[in-house]
């Protein structure tokens, strides 16, 4: 029980931030969450796996209702669902499993901060850098342990999101928990392969050399730890294990997949792991059983990832004709991120390359530049960057951070040169969660190198006094940063009167009553085509299509196939509606019936539609 202590104290402050941070919120607040509310709402309702919203034309969809999922998954939804049968659809309801979940993040940083910094290999690092005396490692793994799990459960800009029904959540824990048991289950492998380098094998050596001098036979154990190589019946036992953690690990991935797509870089990462970590054996004698091994826990990673996913592919097949829709694909070939949302099908891999090499490159800088500020800024609140990076260069042959090193910079490139436009418009800053908790583990780390590098010039420092000095102040920082950014975004503490978005609880606040105005003057199976169409839908329950950004004509297209009789034109709007938003121009066809006000007192337009 005792064991357990750290664990609770931590589940429970973790457990009371997350409730005081979700009561003040009133709705989703933006498209992602909408979406997911409204597929729980249809899954409860034993509709299934569809939507009454189109908020892209990607796929280039029938027609309504639609199939639903195929670009953002389904995890979120089905994790809300049962909650809406019980209790009903509600925003309020909807927080229930992401409360709870984001509470056990934390718990899995301090679990997985204390097994690496109490290791022996940790003894030695602890001694390299001399902070401590190596007897006290201890306290030193549990003092890192506290730091990295109130880094994350305090993550500064993620505050608001750990609470929101969305992926942020789902695919945090199930990524990291993915890449753990990547991990463990590379170090089972390892161990059947590979000579073992601790003191405590050291020391089986000596003893052998010992026997020797003395005459005396070795055991077989003895021998074959001499060599490098367990008995086969410990063998045996290690490849069970580690098939067990790939197994599980496969299933953690599927997990992730479901949560969002980028969870499929996860099926890199265990070849590439196993891979990079026994390179040296795969040309050693023993190498055709090193091949047989790897190809059966390849084997037993992918079919527990096959377990959960078939289900999903079939879906998809008998849905829409294809087991993995391809629509979300089209994205890698935008010229700039309105273009997700155009009517007119033309994201081509031609058109992509007419559009010149330079912008191309250029477009991939930008990218990268705001990716690693989207990382700098969201996963280490900025002041534990530098932090972040000692830790991790001193933890880089930590098998643990293998497979998260891996991941990290198949995702990192994966959104930067595929997904260009997407990945810092919001991408990115949902799969990096699933970075936080290795992130928050280096930290400490990288903070005490820092202090034991200014006191070696500081001679009146106790280094030890002064990591642990440090630790507590940024901690402080971070829990003082994560609610300074959840209070700007939520009430009213706006650091410049400028801002354009309104806080959370006014955000669309002009919908409900557009909603009842329709109600009143158009045909209940009138569609609505909005910059929002999730969260119009949720509070009028009128079917909603996105606004094409392409063009006016566009907005006639889409009207004609999908029944939309109105449109609404607000602050947020495309491109080529400015003009027509500050009521510069008129066009033909479309009629402004009803003027309201947003949040910030901003005009919003509705248009009729000529049919």
């Amino acid at each position: 029980m005792k064991n357990l202590r750290p664990y609770i104290l931590l589940f429970i402050l973790t457990l009371a931030f997350r409730i005081l941070t979700a009561l003040p919120l009133q709705h989703a607040g933006y498209m992602d969450a909408s979406y997911t509310m409204h597929v729980a709402e249809n899954l409860a309702r034993v509709r299934g796996f569809v939507e009454d919203v189109l908020w892209n034309y990607l796929d280039n969809p029938s027609g309504l209702p639609h199939p639903s999922n195929l670009y953002w998954m389904p995890l979120p939804s089905l994790l809300i669902a049962p909650w809406f049968a019980i209790f009903g659809a509600a925003y309020r309801i909807a927080q229930i499993p992401f409360i709870l979940l984001s509470s056990l993040l934390p718990l899995f940083t301090f679990y997985l901060a204390r097994k690496i910094f109490a290791r022996d290999d940790a003894t030695a690092r602890v001694e390299e850098i001399s902070l401590i005396d190596p007897s006290r490692v201890r306290a030193v793994a549990s003092d890192y342990a506290w730091a990295a799990a109130l880094f994350t459960a305090f993550s500064g800009f993620y505050t608001i999101y750990w609470v929101s029904p969305d992926n942020f959540t789902p695919f945090a824990l199930t990524a990291a928990f993915c890449l753990y048991a990547i991990a463990r289950g590379v170090e089972e492998m390892g161990r059947g392969f590979t000579r073992i380098k601790s003191d405590q094998e050291q020391k089986m050596f000596d003893v052998i050399a010992s026997n020797a001098e003395a005459k005396q036979s070795p055991s077989r154990t003895e021998i074959a730890s001499s060599q490098g190589v367990y008995p086969e019946r410990s063998e045996g036992l290690l490849a069970t294990t580690s098939t067990r953690w790939f197994f599980l690990a496969g299933i953690l991935a599927a997990l992730s997949h479901l949560a969002r797509v980028d969870g499929i870089l996860l099926l890199a990462v265990v070849p590439l792991a196993i891979i990079f970590s026994l390179r040296k054996m795969i040309f050693a004698p023993r190498s055709s059983s090193f091949v047989f091994r790897f190809l059966l826990f390849a084997f037993s990673f992918l079919f527990g990832y096959l377990l959960f996913m078939l289900p999903w592919f079939a879906r998809n097949y008998f849905a829409v004709g294809n087991p993995y829709p391809s629509a979300g694909t089209k994205t890698i070939f935008l010229t700039n991120y309105d273009e997700l949302f155009r009517f007119t099908d033309d994201l081509t891999l031609e058109r992509y390359l007419a559009w010149g090499a330079g912008n191309i490159f250029e477009s991939k800088l930008v990218a990268a530049a705001r990716n690693v500020f989207i990382i700098v800024f969201g996963d280490l609140q900025v002041f534990l960057a530098p932090f972040a990076l000692i830790g991790w260069w001193q933890l880089r042959n930590n098998k643990y951070f293998l497979p998260f090193t891996i991941y990290f910079l198949l995702l990192f490139f994966a959104m930067t040169l595929l997904f260009t436009f997407p990945s810092w418009r919001g991408s990115l800053l949902h799969s990096a969660t699933a970075l936080l908790p290795f992130l928050a583990i280096a930290a400490p780390r990288g903070i005490d190198a820092a202090v034991e590098f200014i006191a070696r010039k500081r001679k009146t420092w106790d280094a030890a006094i002064a990591a642990r000095f440090f630790r507590a102040g940024f901690v402080g920082m971070a829990i003082f940063f994560s609610v300074f950014l959840y209070a700007q975004g939520v009430f009213d503490f706006q650091v410049s009167e400028a801002s354009t978005i309104p806080l959370w609880n006014d955000r669309d606040a002009h919908y409900p009553q557009i909603a009842r105005w329709l109600d009143a003057n158009a045909r209940a199976d009138d569609s609505v085509m909005v910059i929002d169409p999730p969260s119009f839908y949720n509070v009028s329950h009128r079917r909603a299509l996105m606004l094409p950004t392409d063009s006016a004509e566009a907005i006639f297209a889409a009207a004609r196939k999908y029944n939309a009789r109105y449109f609404i034109l607000e602050f947020d709007h495309p491109r080529p509606l400015q003009e027509l938003y500050a009521e510069k121009i008129s066009i033909v066809g479309f009629t402004r019936v009803a003027i309201f006000r947003d949040a910030l007192n901003r005009r919003v337009f509705v248009y009729e539609i000529a049919q």
